[in-house]
């Protein structure tokens, strides 16, 4: 009984969420739609980690004997009209969708579990991309000949190897750590995305560029919520950033051709 109140109030959850995102495309949002969306959001994440949480203690005690790896991590999160987008799709605008970068949408866990490791819990607070997370995987693997081959020739880091470092090893990571988020500009309904849209992020600033709305730079330790756009106020860290991003459009392209020859690689 107890797991079929469960899948009740997600097929409940589920039903508020698509009255509110109807309501949300025509721009009729109210006070209490939001309220009651996000308090069923948060129910549901609480839910699902409980979930996996029972999921994992059952999987490492069976498989005990074995060297077994769980990664889990997210796509993407949502947001909730903090910057006038519903969701993950962005701010609707005249039958289109603008595509937003900010923290509620990118920042999403990353958990390896594994019944090789010891029993411990570490947390590493750090800037990460999407691209570590291959890298990371690789890195479990780096007895193959071919996987330590193609683990030269992927871009991201292992994040395993963050455990490695000392406090000032750590620090001096996070400085220089930069890393890129990207996305079609403009969405519209059954069309391919338009455009791009970029966000370089470090420990500190998160600079942001988008072809319709422009330019925006957040300081991220002061407003982590995103608020105070400081674009015209810190022109040459923005001119920095700007750089940063030229350079990694430049980079993009020989990665990806890095990409097809470790393909081929796996192929053989």
């Amino acid at each position: 009984m107890g797991h079929m109140k469960q899948y009740c109030g997600l097929l409940n959850s589920s039903f508020i969420l698509a009255r509110t995102y109807f309501r949300g495309t025509s721009g009729t949002f109210t006070d209490e739609d939001v309220k009651e969306t996000r308090n069923v959001y948060f129910k549901e994440l609480q839910l699902v980690s409980s979930t996996i949480n029972n999921l994992l203690r059952l999987l490492l005690e069976i498989l005990r004997e074995h060297e077994v790896y769980i990664i889990i991590t997210s796509d993407h999160g949502e947001e909730f009209l903090e910057h006038g987008g519903w969701g993950h799709q962005g701010r609707a605008h005249y039958g289109i969708w603008i595509t937003h970068l900010y923290d509620e949408l990118l920042h999403v866990p990353f958990i390896i579990a594994s019944s090789y490791f010891e029993k411990r819990i570490e947390h590493y607070y750090t800037i990460t991309s999407h691209l570590d997370v291959l890298p990371t995987i690789m890195h479990l693997f780096l007895n193959s000949n071919i996987v330590r081959t193609i683990y030269r020739m992927i871009w991201g880091n292992s994040l395993l190897s963050l455990e490695h470092y000392c406090r000032i090893e750590q620090e001096r990571y996070d400085r220089a750590r930069i890393v890129v988020a990207e996305a079609d500009a403009i969405v519209k309904p059954n069309l391919e995305g338009l455009g791009q849209t970029y966000a370089i992020i470090d420990k500190r600033y998160k600079y942001i560029w988008h072809p319709v709305p422009g330019e925006a730079l957040f300081d991220r330790m002061r407003d982590p919520a995103e608020k105070v756009n400081l674009i015209d106020d810190l022109q040459d860290l923005a001119n920095e950033y700007r750089r940063h991003m030229v350079k990694y459009l430049r980079t993009k392209r020989r990665r990806m051709l890095s990409y097809k020859a470790a393909l081929k690689i796996l192929e053989l």
